[in-house]
């Protein structure tokens, strides 16, 4: 992997100190002061690296929905490994939305809430869902090949967005017994199809 930049390199700080700043702080919260003390970079250097408000926004939105695409793409190979079971599928389904820290759910949590005022916030968000029901809906047909287009996508939506709701869920200390009772649910969603 190549080397990145100094410019890169402070890039991802900053974007790193924000997400801190909105976990801690809320979006309205995550001043440019408070950005620069926890990045340890002075202020007027901030919008040298990722330039003004609008831009560090949809840079953490990218570095986020980046993240999440890797997680994806290291779920398949993963389920490439496991078997050709629905069940190994939810497994890996939820096994992301565990991974997924209360701080991050603060976070994301807060870019949803802006995304209607943010077009390229909004937009990446977007196409971050749909990627994860596509990609979702393309599993789906390897275990159930008869079932139509249409119902997988329906499957695949209700099953991301039980997966995001319960990664939103995580802050509240979500007990085993109810990702148990989730998993269930699930799976019956699965063997519907």
């Amino acid at each position: 992997m190549p080397r990145l930049s100094i410019k890169e390199q402070r890039a991802k700080e900053i974007v790193n100190a924000f997400e801190r700043c909105i976990a801690r702080n809320g979006i309205n919260g995550a001043q440019l002061e408070k950005i620069a003390d926890e990045s340890g970079i002075q202020r007027p250097a901030l919008r040298h690296f990722v330039g003004n408000r609008d831009q560090l926004i949809y840079s953490l939105t990218k570095s986020i929905t980046a993240e999440y695409q890797q997680m994806l793409t290291n779920a398949g190979k993963l389920l490439d490994k496991m078997g050709q079971k629905p069940e190994d599928l939810l497994v890996v389904i939820f096994m992301q939305t565990r991974l997924t820290t209360p701080e991050r759910i603060i976070v994301l949590t807060n870019l949803y809430s802006i995304a209607p005022r943010y077009p390229k916030v909004k937009k990446e968000l977007n196409n971050w869902y749909m990627n994860f029901v596509r990609w979702v809906a393309n599993r789906l047909a390897e275990y159930k090949p008869k079932a139509s287009k249409h119902d997988l996508e329906h499957v695949a939506i209700a099953l991301v967005s039980m997966s995001f709701n319960f990664a939103s869920l995580a802050p509240l200390g979500i007990r085993d017994n109810d990702y148990n009772d989730i998993f269930e649910a699930a799976t019956r969603l699965i063997k519907k199809l």
